[in-house]
C-alpha cells in the first residue's frame, strides 16, 4: 500500500492513490454513497447479526467500485468479513459491529459526498478509505469536523491526513523502498531505475522522494519517463526505457491495467530489464499472459506476501473465504489495500473494546489513543499512546502523523509465472527511517 503525488499513486500535494502502493493507490460523474448507495445499503446490514445483541457500533468504508480507472470490492469485504468474526463472538461488549459502505463511482465530487455522508450518518469511523482525486485537506477536515475518525487512510501520501482524528497504521511510501532497494539492484544486475509514472503534475515532491530513497538504497533514477492516464499501448514508454539503459523499471502508473500494459509491451520488446510496481497500484487484470517480461517481475509491498505464516495473515484469508471474498485474494484482483482494510478493522475493534461506556466519536477517539493495537505479525503493534513527532530535519507536510510507523519493515516480491504467485525476495527492516526523508526540496 500501504501518496500530493501522481493521479492515484501521486497525490502529496494533490492526494495519491498504494499501501499504495504504494503506497499507495488507484480510482478516478458522481458519487453514490450514503442513503442513496447500494452498496451502503446492503453493507450496513451484511455485519449486524451473530450473538451480539445491543445497538450496533458502525464503521465504514469509502472507496471505488467498479470505475474504468479503479475497482477495490475487497475493501469493503474485508472490513465485513472482520466484523462478521466479530460478531459471530459477541460482537463488542455485547454491540454487534454493522458496516457502512459509500462507493466515490472513482471522482473527487464522489469522495467529498462520500465523507459528507459519513459525516452525517452514524458512523462513527472511517476504516482504509481510498481517495484519491479529491483534496485531502477538505476530505479530512469533513471527518474530523464531525468527529468521524479516519484510520488507515489507504489512499495519500504524507499529507492526506487532515484532521485531529486521523490514525494511520502504514506509510504507503514505505513501499517504494523495496523498487529503489539494493537487493532488487543486485537481481537485476545493476542499479540504474528508469521510473515509469503519470504525468499529472505536480509532481516534485514525489520525485525528491523517490530520489532519496534511491540514494538511501544505493540506486540510481537515470529516467523519469512520463505517460498519460489514456495512453493506450505504452510500446514507445518501453522503448524509452530501453534507451535509458535501466537495469530496473519502477512502474508508479496506477490506472487501469497499464502497469499490465508495460509488462506484456516490453515482453514484445524483447525487453531484459527488472519491472517493480509498489503495491496497490499493480492494476488491473493480474500478469497472466503479460508474456516473458513477467519472469522478472517484482511487487514493493509494506507487508508479507499472502503466503506469509504469521497468524495475522492466516487469520485474514480464513475471514475472507468465510464471507466469501476469496475471489478478492487472486492475483488478477488481489491489492494491497484489502489487506490494509483489514488491519484498520483491528485496530478500531480493539480499542473499542478499550471503551468502558457507550462506544461514541469522542470515547472511541480517546480509546485509540490510548491503544496498543496489535496485527497479529502482519505488520509491527502500533502504540498509539505515544505521541508522534518530527522526524529530525524532515520538512515534509504532516509526517509527524506517521512517525509511529517509521520502523514498519517493507517487503520485495518476485512473481513466480509458473506458481501464479508471489514469493518473499527480501525485506528491510527500518524502511521508512531508512528511506531518507530528510530534507524534501
Amino acid at each position: 500500500m500501504r501518496i500530493d503525488a501522481r493521479g492515484a499513486v501521486a497525490r502529496l500535494k494533490r492526494g495519491w492513490g498504494a499501501r499504495g502502493a504504494v503506497a499507495v493507490l488507484t480510482v478516478a460523474v458522481l458519487a453514490g454513497c450514503g442513503s442513496s448507495s447500494s452498496s451502503s445499503a446492503s453493507g450496513s446490514q451484511a455485519a449486524a447479526s451473530g450473538s451480539a445483541k445491543g445497538s450496533p457500533i458502525t464503521f465504514g468504508s469509502i472507496a471505488a467500485i467498479n470505475t474504468p480507472t479503479g475497482n477495490y470490492p475487497g475493501i469493503f469485504a474485508a472490513l465485513k468479513a472482520g466484523a462478521a468474526e466479530v460478531n459471530q463472538t459477541g460482537g463488542i461488549n455485547g454491540h454487534p459491529v454493522k458496516i457502512w459502505t459509500c462507493n466515490t463511482q472513482g471522482t473527487a465530487a464522489g469522495e467529498i459526498d462520500c465523507a459528507r455522508s459519513a459525516a452525517s450518518s452514524g458512523v462513527l469511523a472511517v476504516i482504509s478509505d481510498l481517495n484519491a482525486f479529491s483534496s485531502f485537506k477538505e476530505y479530512g477536515q469533513i471527518l474530523s469536523s464531525a468527529g468521524v475518525l479516519d484510520i488507515e487512510n489507504t489512499g495519500p501520501y504524507p499529507n492526506g491526513f487532515e484532521g485531529s482524528t486521523a490514525f494511520p497504521l502504514t506509510l504507503s511510501l514505505g513501499t517504494l523502498v523495496g523498487c529503489l532497494s539494493s537487493p532488487l539492484a543486485r537481481a537485476a544486475g545493476g542499479n540504474k531505475v528508469a521510473l515509469i509514472t503519470q504525468a499529472i503534475p505536480p509532481t516534485e515532491t514525489l520525485d525528491a522522494i523517490d530520489a532519496n530513497i534511491a540514494k538511501a538504497q544505493g540506486t540510481k533514477i537515470v529516467k523519469t519517463i512520463l505517460v498519460p492516464q489514456t495512453a493506450p499501448d505504452l510500446a514507445s514508454t518501453v522503448a524509452e526505457a530501453q534507451g535509458s539503459g535501466a537495469n530496473i523499471v519502477m512502474l508508479q502508473i496506477p490506472f487501469g491495467d497499464q502497469p499490465q500494459t508495460f509488462v506484456r509491451d516490453s515482453s514484445a520488446a524483447g525487453a531484459h530489464y527488472a519491472i517493480c510496481s509498489p503495491i496497490g497500484i499493480t492494476g488491473q487484470g493480474g500478469w497472466a499472459g503479460t508474456g516473458s517480461a513477467a519472469n522478472n517481475l517484482y511487487v514493493a509491498a509494506d507487508f508479507a506476501p499472502l503466503t506469509s505464516s504469521a497468524p495475522g495473515m492466516k487469520q485474514f484469508l480464513s475471514q475472507m473465504q468465510a464471507v466469501g471474498a476469496s475471489s478478492d485474494l487472486t492475483p488478477a484482483t488481489f491489492k494491497g489495500q484489502y489487506v490494509d482494510a483489514w488491519l484498520g478493522m483491528q485496530a478500531a475493534v480493539q480499542a473499542a473494546k478499550n471503551v468502558s461506556g457507550p462506544v461514541t466519536r469522542a470515547s472511541l477517539k480517546a480509546a485509540m489513543a490510548k491503544t496498543s493495537a496489535t496485527f497479529g505479525g502482519v505488520i509491527p503493534p502500533i502504540d498509539f499512546s505515544k505521541a508522534p513527532a518530527s522526524p529530525a530535519g524532515s520538512n515534509l507536510p504532516l509526517m509527524q502523523a506517521y512517525t509511529r510507523v517509521f520502523s514498519s519493515p517493507a517487503y520485495l516480491w518476485k512473481w513466480i509465472p509458473s506458481q501464479n504467485q508471489y514469493k518473499e525476495e527480501g525485506s528491510f527492516t527500518n524502511a521508512f527511517a531508512q528511506a531518507a526523508f530528510g530534507k524534501i526540496s
